[in-house]
């Protein structure tokens, strides 16, 4: 029996059941992930996450984290989460907003529709639901790391949503802020000061 259980152990699949379960504070959404929040010996390791929203899937079985071995785990990078606000969930690293100035995030929902779905990340990660048409948001994150931070965003309004950009920031002593704008089809990055990384 014994060899049978350590069997199935090795063998359970880690989407089976979620290692951590985080509600909203009114209780509308409710963020599940699941799979390997640890660094993988071999190969690489995923997180994946589950929204439901009022009781009915929302937003499901999408990539949270990917990482082989030689990144940090989830469990590293992403100790911690908050709800921002009831449409807002932050992964992040309490200890990192101790080493440097936090950047500022604004997200711009100029469209005449409600995002439903946005992933923003930028050191920290972001879930955004049902942002309101016409709306502004802002986020405060962890300090960026090196010289050629980056942003990338991923998600869903009246069409899919998608956009990457990295900025130079080598000699800036200025806090960093970048603006993420959704018009129409279009997705832009930008910062007030900051000049795009070049290829």
């Amino acid at each position: 029996m014994l060899l049978i259980s350590l069997i199935a152990g090795a063998c359970r699949n880690p989407w089976d059941s979620p290692f951590l379960v985080t509600n909203s504070p009114a209780g509308t959404y409710s963020v599940r992930l699941s799979g390997d929040p640890e660094r993988p010996r071999f190969f690489s390791s995923a997180v994946v996450f589950d929204v439901i929203k009022s009781g009915s899937p929302f937003w499901v079985d999408q990539a949270l984290h990917r990482g082989d071995s030689m990144d940090a785990s989830f469990t590293i990078g992403f100790p911690d989460h908050r709800w921002v606000r009831e449409n807002v969930l932050q992964f992040y690293r309490e200890e990192n907003f101790e080493k440097g100035t936090p950047q500022t995030v604004v997200i711009v929902n100029a469209t005449d529709e409600s995002v439903r779905q946005l992933k923003v990340e930028c050191i920290d990660k972001f879930l955004i639901f049902d942002l309101a048409p016409k709306s502004e948001l802002t986020l405060r994150a962890s300090p960026p790391k090196g010289d050629y931070p980056g942003v990338r965003i991923t998600g869903q309004g009246a069409v899919p949503l998608s956009a990457d950009a990295g900025f130079n920031v080598k000699g800036t002593t200025k806090p960093l802020e970048f603006r993420i704008e959704i018009r129409n089809e279009e997705v832009t990055v930008s910062s007030p000061f900051l000049q795009p990384r070049s290829e």
